[in-house]
């Protein structure tokens, strides 16, 4: 098992020669710039500081449910422009566009993502379009629904699954019999995520787990338009007009998430221990050797201290 680089260790020269050789910085935002909705402590020094040596930076999120607005306002410590920042609807929306898709689509997801798919010029369908009154308990009513979805989502040629905070069970079944009648229905997913934090000690369940139970039930996996799935490196790659990815640096909190994804894209990769990892998974690693890091430090403030009379 390789070593972990601490860059809380090493020497000014190693920093040094480690910044000479990115020219990028992509940064997660939940758990690496933020905590929620609050400024994490040297995180905006940090990227100041980073800016002023020469390096382009970008913010990625998972998160689906912020509109653009909200996600400028707060980065706002940040002095991010709409131009830096990458969200995971707007993604989708562009590989659909890419593809030249112009079916229905059935969205397990939040009313954001299903109202940008709409301006988009998409016909989205949801749950509620099938059945709008709570399912009765009973087998019949499970077979009468199926019914009812393959008759309603005859176009359907997409399904998506995303977070979605109202999630019910019968909506994961719409989707599961869509996906069964029709072989040649695409299976899209967001944001994927297991947990992502909320304040310093609570957590935020994500879709993780009706995802994956939707891909186990019908056979199918998803192709993931969010971290950690490779669609969103190429519109990184077009959007930063990037050249060479093996010079940019991937910032994120989560290793199943934001290091998977840096590995996958072939960027250097840096974990912060300031949002969903926890220190003793870093120690005893928890993860995929595969996934693990090129560096590591506690959060930006640190980094900060590092960099600062660089």
């Amino acid at each position: 098992m390789s070593s972990l680089i601490r860059l809380s260790t090493v020497s000014d020269k190693e920093i040094v020669k480690l910044l000479e050789s990115i020219d990028y910085i992509i940064f997660g935002i939940d758990g690496v710039l933020l905590t929620h909705k609050t400024l994490i402590l040297g995180a905006d020094k940090c990227v100041a500081k980073l800016r002023k040596l020469g390096k382009k930076v970008g913010f990625v999120t998972n998160n689906p449910a912020s509109p653009m607005h909200a996600l400028s306002h707060h980065l706002r410590h940040f002095d991010a422009s709409e131009e830096e920042i990458t969200m995971p609807n707007a993604a989708m929306i562009s590989y659909l566009q890419n593809i030249g898709f112009d079916r229905d689509i059935y969205v397990v997801g939040g009313k954001l993502l299903k109202n940008m798919l709409k301006k988009a010029g998409y016909n989205v369908l949801e749950y509620k379009d099938i059945h709008d009154i709570p399912l009765e308990e009973s087998m019949d009513a499970v077979k009468h629904l199926s019914g009812k979805t393959l008759d309603i989502c005859k176009n359907v040629g997409a399904v998506i699954l995303c977070n979605d905070v109202n999630f019910c069970l019968p909506a994961a079944q719409v989707a599961i019999t869509i996906l069964q009648n029709n072989d040649d229905v695409i299976l899209l997913s967001g944001m994927s995520d297991d947990v992502a934090p909320l304040t310093d000690t609570f957590r935020i369940i994500g879709p993780k787990f009706y995802i994956e139970g939707i891909e186990r039930w019908t056979n199918r996996k998803c192709i993931k338009i969010a971290k950690p799935g490779t669609v969103l490196k190429e519109l990184l790659i077009s959007k930063h007009e990037i050249v060479d990815p093996s010079r940019v640096l991937f910032v994120g909190d989560s290793v199943p998430i934001d290091i998977a994804f840096g590995t996958h894209c072939g960027f250097k990769t840096l974990l912060v221990l300031s949002g969903i990892t926890e220190k003793h998974e870093v120690e005893e690693w928890s993860f995929a050797e595969e996934f693990k890091p090129d560096f590591i430090i506690q959060d930006l403030g640190s980094l900060f201290e590092k960099i600062k009379h660089i």
